[in-house]
């Protein structure tokens, strides 16, 4: 496989952050790379650092944590060239391997089993964020001289924490640079509300508005909807059977080859939707997909994880339509927002969320723009930012534009300060050189 040229720069950073030093003059041991969904993260590993790690007779091991990206990995593992063992329950040992992939878990739960392989020197781990910082620094520790990659789209856990465990940050090319690009599709995000503005949020008994959609707006796309819970996917794909409408398979509490399934009849055109809590989040990969509803706000990460399933290209498909029924919008802005991501757990969100606006006739939500961008409609409403209040939609007060501008540039400054340790005036003038077109023209800086 060759490599685009944004997953070789990512590779060329990658590999300076480990050749730097520490600022205690320690090796660079442990990095985490951010590339967003879509992104070819895995092949970007395989291809530009398992590839020519084999080369130079390194042992190295591959950590996941679902059955679905274990056998995926492995089989793109051993298209590159390279043999390659599965550590996992069911599967037998592949002694003299030169990569292996393994389940992160099953390892924490066997650290002796690991005593009988090779000595391991490249350790990578997929889906970062989603695993506990004490089972990967237990499994870590029995590679002790390893160099250890870290992969996520995105750097922070679902309670907000970082991912201190690593040392160094390595970002690759944002969503919106891999949009310009072609790479992924723009999302269009609609954010329908009741009439006194109030979110559509989904409570017992009110399953009807995906469904609606299903069966209205989004008629002939690929939709998925991920629920809050079991109980409402369940309802949701009910609601959506009845009458002989459309067949919605709810993929939670279902085995890997019934998943293999659903995705192939789903490429095939024979699933025109899917309803999920938590399956679809991470180890799915459908293309197809041009259509997410959301039910709940939940946490940014599984926010963004969550959109991101509609975002990779495809032949024919244009763009990702997520309708946003509880306000996730409003609490972590738009999905293909710039965010500053830190080890510490340090996201940005705020300054994803300045100056938003909604479109009162389509209920799309973008940027400050005097006519909405999707269906040029001037009826352009909220001109303050919203935000959640005790789960309801409030208004944060009278805050222009141009107050919101000098909000983001202070806190780009500060995170530009503590990630690259620049003083105070410099960072001020990098953040203000780096800052979305709004801001600039907000503050006079274009």
């Amino acid at each position: 496989m060759t490599l685009r040229d944004y997953q070789r720069d990512f590779v060329r950073d990658v590999q300076r952050a480990f050749a730097e030093p520490l600022p205690t003059g320690q090796p660079t041991r442990a990095v985490l790379g951010v590339m967003p969904t879509g992104a070819g993260k895995t092949a970007a590993c395989i291809e530009g650092f398992m590839v020519p790690a084999a080369a130079r007779g390194r042992t190295m091991i591959f950590f996941a944590d679902l059955a679905e990206i274990l056998d995926d990995t492995a089989a793109r593992v051993r298209a590159s060239g390279l043999t390659c063992g599965i550590i996992r329950a069911g599967y037998p040992h592949t002694p003299g391997a030169q990569a292996y992939v393994a389940s992160l878990q099953t390892c924490a739960r066997r650290l002796q089993d690991l005593d009988a392989m090779p000595d391991v020197d490249r350790v990578f781990v997929d889906e970062a964020h989603g695993s506990e910082a004490a089972t990967v620094k237990a499994v870590l520790a029995r590679f002790r001289r390893a160099k250890v990659l870290g992969l996520t789209a995105t750097p922070a856990r679902g309670d907000g924490q970082g991912l201190a465990e690593f040392e160094k940050l390595v970002t690759g090319p944002s969503t919106r640079d891999l949009i310009r690009r072609g790479a992924l599709v723009k999302p269009v995000l609609v954010h329908p509300v009741d009439r006194s503005g109030g979110a559509l949020m989904l409570s017992r008994g009110v399953a009807r508005h995906p469904v609606e959609i299903m069966l209205g707006p989004a008629r002939g796309r690929r939709c998925v909807v991920f629920a809050p819970n079991a109980a409402v996917a369940r309802e949701i794909a009910q609601k959506a059977t009845e009458g002989g409408h459309i067949t919605v398979p709810v993929l939670d509490d279902t085995d890997r080859e019934e998943r293999r399934a659903v995705r192939s009849r789903l490429m095939a055109g024979e699933v025109q939707s899917l309803v999920t809590c938590r399956a679809l989040q991470k180890g799915f990969d459908a293309p197809l997909l041009d259509c997410v509803i959301l039910t709940s706000v939940g946490s940014l990460v599984g926010y963004l994880q969550s959109i991101g399933r509609g975002l990779r290209s495809y032949e024919g498909k244009a763009d990702c339509v997520v309708y946003d029924l509880a306000g996730g919008v409003v609490a972590h802005g738009l999905p293909d927002a710039d965010r500053l991501w830190t080890l510490d757990g340090a996201q940005g969100k705020a300054a994803a969320k300045l100056g938003l606006r909604r479109c009162a006739a389509c209920h799309a939500v973008f940027e400050p723009a005097v006519v909405c961008p999707v269906c040029g409609s001037r009826k352009v409403v909220d001109p303050r930012p919203l935000h959640v209040q005790r789960g309801e939609l409030a208004e944060a007060g009278d805050i222009g534009v141009k107050d919101l501008a000098a909000r983001y540039i202070e806190q780009s400054t500060a995170v530009i300060v503590r990630r690259r340790g620049l003083p105070p005036q410099r960072a001020s003038w990098a953040a203000r050189k780096s800052a979305p077109a709004w801001v600039k023209t907000a503050l006079g800086l274009s």
